[in-house]
Formats: C-alpha cells, sequence, structure tokens
C-alpha cells in the first residue's frame, strides 16, 4: 500500500496563509517529484480558517484552479474555485476514487484542505491505482485495456441528479456544447429528461513516470456500488437501462456484481487510512491516487480544488 508523503510547516508558516503558501511554493519542485513516487503529499499545520484561506496555497502550487463543466453530483462553491467535498451520507464508506475520471480531461490534482477535524472517525482513504492494477486479475485488466469503459447518466428532475444542477445551467444548448468538447453523445428524452453516454480508458499511462495506472469510475458508478434495496426500487421503476448512472465496458458488456466485487476488493487491499487534522493540507496526483473516506458520527469542515487538467493516454 502507498502512503502519503508526510511534510511539517516551519515556525515562520504559522504566522498566515501567505507566508505558509510561500514556504510551499519554495518546495515545489519537491512536490512534484514526492507526488509523482507516492502520489499523495499531506502537508500538516497549514494556518488555514476558512475556504478562502486556500487560495494562496493553490497559486503557489503554480495551477491554475478549475471549474468542472459537469458535476456527478454537484458540489458548494465555497470560494472562487474552492469547494465543499463530495455530499455523501455520513454513515457510509465512500469508497476510493479519482476525481471526474469520467471528464475527457480530467483534473490533475485535486487538493483537500482540513479547516475542521472530524470526530474520532471519518479517516481518510487512499489507494494507488499503480497498486490497485497490479492486484487486480489479469482478465480483467486485459479486458479494460482493450476497451476502456462507458458511463451512461439519465437526468429526470426528481430522480438522482438534474441536468440543470449537473451542467449548472438552464440551457439545453449550453449541454450540448459542453457534451459535444467532451465526446459525449447526449439525447433528450421524455419530457425535460436527458440521456448521455460516453467511453473513456479505464487503463492509463503516466505521462511523467510512464506508469500504467487504473483510472477510472466503472465500479464506484456501476449499479453494483447501489444498496440493493435501493437499485430494486429503481430498477422496477425504471428498468436496468433507466438507473441515473451505470457503468460497463467499452465494448458494452456489462460489469457484473462478481466483478464489482473484485476491483472493491483490489481497493481494499490497497488501501491506506489516515486521521484529519485541522490544518492539513493533502495534495493529491489525481492519476495516482485514488482518495475516499471511512463513515463518520461528526464530519470536520473541508475545502476542495481542482488543478491542471490531463490528456489521457490509454496503454
Amino acid at each position: 500500500m502507498s502512503a502519503p508523503e508526510r511534510w511539517s510547516t516551519p515556525p515562520e508558516a504559522a504566522r498566515g496563509t501567505a507566508q505558509a503558501a510561500a514556504w510551499l511554493g519554495r518546495r515545489a519542485g519537491e512536490l512534484d517529484t514526492a507526488l509523482a513516487k507516492s502520489g499523495a503529499v499531506l502537508v500538516r499545520g497549514m494556518p488555514l480558517r476558512t475556504p478562502a484561506d486556500l487560495t494562496p496555497v493553490l497559486a503557489a502550487l503554480g495551477s491554475e484552479p478549475s471549474r468542472p463543466g459537469e458535476w456527478f453530483v454537484p458540489r458548494e462553491e465555497l470560494a472562487d474555485r474552492v469547494y465543499g467535498p463530495l455530499p455523501w451520507p455520513d454513515e457510509r464508506v465512500l469508497c476510493p476514487h479519482p476525481e471526474a475520471a469520467y471528464a475527457l480531461r480530467p483534473p490533475a490534482r485535486l487538493v483537500v484542505a482540513c479547516l475542521r477535524a472530524p470526530g474520532a472517525d471519518g479517516d481518510a482513504v487512499l489507494a494507488d491505482g499503480r497498486a490497485v492494477l497490479a492486484t487486480l486479475p489479469d482478465d480483467l485488466v486485459a479486458h479494460a485495456e482493450r476497451t476502456g469503459w462507458t458511463l451512461v447518466r439519465n437526468f429526470r428532475t426528481y430522480v438522482g441528479v438534474p441536468w440543470t444542477a449537473a451542467f449548472a445551467t438552464k440551457e439545453r444548448e449550453r449541454v450540448e456544447s459542453h457534451c459535444a468538447a467532451e465526446a459525449v453523445t447526449c439525447e433528450w428524452t421524455r419530457g425535460d429528461s436527458l440521456r448521455t453516454t460516453r467511453r473513456r480508458p479505464a487503463v492509463v499511462r503516466h505521462p511523467e513516470t510512464g506508469d500504467p495506472v487504473w483510472f477510472n469510475q466503472l465500479g464506484f458508478l456501476s449499479r453494483w456500488a447501489l444498496l440493493p434495496d435501493e437499485r430494486a426500487v429503481l430498477e422496477a421503476a425504471y428498468g436496468t437501462a433507466g438507473l441515473p448512472a451505470d457503468t460497463a465496458f467499452g465494448d458494452g458488456r456489462p460489469l457484473t456484481a462478481e466483478e464489482h466485487a473484485v476491483i472493491e476488493s483490489a481497493y481494499d487491499r490497497v488501501e491506506h487510512r489516515f486521521s484529519w487534522r485541522a490544518g492539513d493540507v493533502l495534495v493529491l496526483d489525481n492519476l495516482l491516487m485514488a482518495y475516499g473516506r471511512r463513515p463518520q458520527r461528526e464530519g470536520g469542515s473541508f475545502a476542495v480544488a481542482m488543478l491542471g487538467r490531463l490528456a489521457l493516454e490509454m496503454v
């Protein structure tokens, strides 16, 4: 399993966010090296109190924060291109997953800042995509390498996420333009409903290290990730083709429940956990390191930003 490299801020960083950001900026080269090796760097002791305090830190990292054109689940914007964490029920595990692997050019880095630590639970969970790939069965990996993966989304007004929220617009033309630019097929169906389909690579090569990486949300967004009772209700109402989201291999072959379990097991076998502290800033190479959390009784306060864009290359 891969653990994040841990850094502690020097005494002068405690004077304020400007000093802390300047210190981090001076170590930008070291950060790049550490991210390529371990996939994550955990910086402890940053003087962050509000989401806006993260802005100078992001500037010091040297990449422009991005505003996604499509959300799987919309997030609250807490400051300019600084967002809240993924809305997720406290009592459920948030399985490790790369950020927006369904995008044509997903974020290169993810920055998660802990403004207030959660209770005694809610640990962060990390999983290195290189280790996941090495753990999965050869036949599953070979099929995923050859065909990629497909995501189908069905947007309805009262079930799941409406398209107006996912794309942050009420204009169909803007949705169609975004989908065309992202190589996404979109189809307006009955009433004000929308169906989108896209194919993405499932195993990619890291542009700097050359390492092959398991980089997809084939399991995370699958029907098998739903609770059985929830899946049964949705399938009874809309059929298996009408679920809010579902995945398949790139050739259209459905992911089986057994394959989903194998993927989940691979993540479990390589995961690394750590407990949050206020002032932690976790910088992730989004291609290398998947991110999630354990169930929590008392949630903390977090701010999240996405930096840069990846141009993915299939292995």
